[in-house]
């Protein structure tokens, strides 16, 4: 299967050396036996228009987008979007028989960080 994407994607996230975590989940998300693929876009110009991690369904059509959003402030500064989001993991947290999804990503130009928790249809279950 191939996907095309508006902006060219920054190649290295996708090499097995350059992070722990896969940029790819196959699997069952919502626990309805079909498959769901979330996929972390990263674009080359990441640091200008920010990423998202993209739900596919298992005919390849995007499902939902999650874009890191909000503000994040420390005691001396907000930070505003965009977030570039670093990292996701898909575990069954609350051992229900349904995935959530978690997380992570820091601002393009510091250091603050956003932790949030989704279900498998992009409801926000948490943030942090």
């Amino acid at each position: 299967m191939r996907k095309s994407f508006p902006e060219a994607i920054f190649e290295p996230r996708y090499m097995p050396a350059f992070d722990q975590r896969d940029p790819v989940w196959l699997g069952d998300l919502e626990g309805g036996s079909k498959q769901e693929t979330p996929l972390l876009y990263d674009p080359v110009n990441r640091h200008k228009v920010g990423n998202a991690l993209i739900c596919h369904s298992d005919a390849w059509e995007e499902k939902w987008r999650f874009v890191p959003e909000g503000e994040v402030s420390d005691l001396e500064r907000t930070y505003s979007p965009p977030f570039l989001t670093a990292n996701f993991l898909v575990a069954d947290l609350d051992k229900d028989g349904t995935k959530e999804i978690l997380v992570t990503s820091h601002h393009t130009s510091g250091h603050p960080n956003q932790f949030v928790v989704l279900n498998g249809d992009k409801k926000l279950l948490g943030q942090y």
